[in-house]
């Protein structure tokens, strides 16, 4: 699926990335203003929470492609960090931010 930014162009989305956007609290971002009353003084402001939601979500893709693409070799150290396989390792850092293990082996 595409949509068309007319700041950034096409904005390709993949199926998770419709799924979330299909959601009723995305969609309802729709109706939140981003700018809050300044469309009323500046009436060519008019932007939503909804845009800028998949401005930041395209930025953000972009960025983490690049990332990637720049630096492999520190992006599968860390992916590898988070395996079930080096579990004993990353469970006490994550412990130790308030954070359990349970909840990031569904991400």
């Amino acid at each position: 699926m595409r949509i068309r930014d007319p700041v950034l162009g096409f904005i390709e989305l993949n199926e998770n990335e419709r799924k979330v956007i299909d959601l009723y609290e995305f969609q309802r971002l729709r109706y939140i203003k981003q700018l809050a009353l300044s469309c009323y003084v500046y009436p060519g402001a008019v932007h939503t929470r909804f845009e800028h939601s998949l401005g930041v979500m395209e930025l953000a893709t972009r960025i983490f492609d690049k990332l990637c693409k720049e630096h492999k070799e520190l992006i599968s150290k860390n992916f590898e960090a988070f395996s079930p396989t080096s579990r004993h390792r990353t469970s006490s850092v994550l412990t130790c931010w308030g954070r359990s293990f349970a909840k990031w082996e569904k991400v």
